[in-house]
C-alpha cells in the first residue's frame, strides 16, 4: 500500500517559490537554507497567503483515490504535465522562429537523446537505465556517428525479486547482459552528459518515449545528489513546426501534428546497417540500440527539411552511409509536387471553389466512346472484362449504379435472349442498336425461360435479386 505523505506546511510553498526565481537550478537543500532566514522575518501578514495554501492542501491530502494517493497530488501532476507541455510548444517555435529569421537555422544545433532500461522499481518509482545516447545534428552537417556519445549503464544490484523482469525486458528488445552484479557507473555517465553538453541545451526525444526518458534522468541525477538541468521536448512538435518552417508556404504543408509523429514511426532506416553498435548490429537487434535511435531520428529530420533550405545531402551524415541519393531525391521531389497539389486543392476547398482537375475528365455516358463496362469496373475497383464469363461472375457485385448508367446507354452482347423472343435476330439487334433502353429493360443479363410465353423474361442481372419476377417487354 502507497504510505500516506504528510500534508505540506506553509514554509514549503514559501521556499518552492523562492526556488523557481533562481535564474540557476538549485537542489532543494540549498533552497531551504536561502529561504529560512527571510521566512523568520516575514510578518505574519506576509505568510498569510503561504498557510492559506497549506491549509487548502491539507484538505485535500484527505481525499485519496483507490490506489491511496492523494488526488490533490495526482490533479497537481497532471496540471503541471499540461503546462510543461505547453511551455515546451511555445519554446520550440519562439527557438526555431528566431533562427530562421536570423538566417542561422541551418546551423542550429538539436540534441537528441535515449535511454534504455531493465525494469521500473514501482514501489520506489525508479528506473534501471540499460543503456544511453546523446547526439547533437544539424540541417546543415547532419549527425555524424563517432561524434555521438554512447555508454552502456550499469545500475548497480536489482531489487530482490526483480532480476526476471529485467532479465525477460532485455531479452525482448536491447539483449544487454545483466550478469554486472552490484556495479555502478551512474555517477561517471552522468558527468559525462554534463560534458558533452555544457551549454545544457533541451534535449528531444519522441512524444510516446518522453515520460520515461524524463523520469530516468530524474532518477540518475538524484541518485548523484544533483540537479537536472535538463529540459526535454517532444521531437514529434520539433520535426512538425520545423518541416512547415522551412517550406516556405503560406499555409501549413503539414497542417496537423500527427504527421511528425507519423513520419517518425515510419523508421524508414530502422534496418540499415552501420548505424548501431557493433553489439547491437551483431546480435541484429538495431531497432533496439540507443545509438541506432538517436541517428536514425536525426536522418529522419534531415530528410523531411535539409532539401528545402537547399543543402545537399551527405551519405553518412543526413543519410545512411549506403543510401541512394538519387532515390531519395526523386522521391523528396515527388513528395514536394504533391504537397503543392494538396496546398491547391485545400486552398480551393476552403475558399469554397472547385479544385483544379489534375487529370481529364471521363467522358459522359452519351458519349460516341464511352464503355459502360470499364467505367463500372473502375468504379468498384477491379479491372474491366469484354468476357462474359467474368461478366456473370462479377454482375451481383455490381450496384445499383450500374442500372442507372445503362439507362440511356445502348446495350452491347447481351441480346441472345431477346433475338429468341422476337425469332429474328437481326432485327433484334437493329432494334437493340437504335432504340435506348426502356426502364423495363434495366436487367444486366436477360435470359429466356422455357415453357413461358416467348415474350417473357427474367430478371437474373443481380444474386438474388429479381428472381422469379417476369417483366414483358415492350414490343
Amino acid at each position: 500500500m502507497v504510505k500516506k505523505k504528510a500534508p505540506k506546511n506553509a514554509f514549503y510553498f514559501f521556499f518552492t517559490e523562492l526556488k523557481a526565481k533562481q535564474k540557476t537550478p538549485c537542489s532543494n537543500e540549498k533552497a531551504v537554507e536561502l529561504a529560512s532566514p527571510l521566512w523568520n522575518q516575514m510578518s505574519p501578514e506576509e505568510r498569510k497567503p503561504y498557510e492559506e495554501k497549506a491549509k487548502i492542501t491539507k484538505k485535500n491530502l484527505a481525499k485519496e483515490t483507490c490506489a491511496g494517493e492523494s488526488v490533490y497530488s495526482v490533479l497537481a501532476e497532471e496540471k503541471e504535465k499540461i503546462q510543461k507541455k505547453s511551455k515546451s510548444r511555445s519554446d520550440i517555435e519562439t527557438m526555431l522562429k528566431l533562427a530562421y529569421s536570423d538566417g542561422t537555422l541551418a546551423e542550429t544545433n538539436f540534441y537528441l537523446i535515449h535511454i534504455n532500461n531493465f525494469l521500473y522499481h514501482d514501489i520506489s518509482r525508479k528506473y534501471y537505465p540499460a543503456e544511453i545516447a546523446l547526439g547533437k545534428f544539424n540541417l546543415q552537417n547532419g549527425i555524424i556517428k563517432n561524434e555521438v556519445y554512447h555508454s552502456v549503464i550499469y545500475p548497480g544490484k536489482f531489487p530482490i525479486g526483480y532480476t526476471l523482469t529485467a532479465r525477460q525486458k532485455s531479452e525482448e528488445t536491447h539483449k544487454l547482459p545483466i550478469d554486472f552484479g552490484s556495479k555502478n557507473n551512474v555517477l561517471e555517465v552522468v558527468n559525462n552528459l554534463l560534458d558533452f553538453n555544457k551549454d545544457h541545451a533541451v534535449l528531444f526525444v519522441t512524444e510516446s518515449e518522453l515520460d520515461t526518458i524524463e523520469k530516468i534522468l530524474d532518477n540518475m541525477f538524484e541518485e548523484c545528489q544533483l540537479p537536472n538541468p535538463f529540459n526535454i521536448y517532444p521531437l514529434d512538435y520539433l520535426l512538425f513546426i520545423l518541416k512547415n518552417i522551412v517550406h516556405g508556404a503560406e499555409n501549413n504543408v503539414w497542417p496537423i501534428l500527427t504527421l511528425g509523429t507519423v513520419a517518425l514511426e515510419k523508421d524508414l532506416y530502422g534496418m540499415c546497417e552501420d548505424i548501431a553498435c557493433d553489439y547491437h548490429q551483431t546480435l541484429e537487434r538495431q531497432l533496439f540500440c540507443s545509438l541506432s535511435k538517436v541517428i536514425r531520428w536525426a536522418y529522419t529530420v534531415c530528410d523531411n527539411c535539409s532539401h528545402h533550405l537547399g543543402i545537399k545531402l551527405i551519405p553518412g551524415q543526413h543519410v545512411p552511409p549506403n543510401a541512394d541519393i538519387k532515390t531519395i531525391t526523386g522521391r523528396l521531389a515527388e513528395s514536394k509536387l504533391s504537397s503543392k497539389s494538396s496546398q491547391i486543392s485545400s486552398n480551393s476547398c476552403l475558399s469554397g471553389k472547385t479544385p483544379i482537375p489534375t487529370t481529364v475528365a471521363a467522358p459522359k455516358p452519351n458519349s460516341l466512346n464511352y464503355d459502360i463496362n470499364s467505367d463500372i469496373a473502375s468504379y468498384h475497383g477491379f479491372e474491366s472484362s469484354d468476357g462474359r464469363e467474368q461478366d456473370e461472375e462479377e454482375q451481383w457485385k455490381q450496384p445499383k449504379r450500374a442500372i442507372r448508367l445503362k439507362r440511356n446507354h445502348q446495350m452491347q452482347g447481351n441480346d441472345d435472349a431477346f433475338s429468341a423472343c422476337s425469332g429474328s435476330q437481326s432485327q433484334t439487334q437493329s432494334q437493340s442498336q437504335n432504340e435506348p433502353l426502356n426502364l423495363s429493360d434495366l436487367s444486366y443479363r436477360s435470359t429466356y425461360l422455357p415453357g413461358r410465353h416467348p415474350e417473357s423474361i427474367s430478371m437474373v442481372g443481380f444474386r438474388g435479386r429479381g428472381r422469379g419476377k417476369h417483366i414483358k417487354r415492350n414490343e
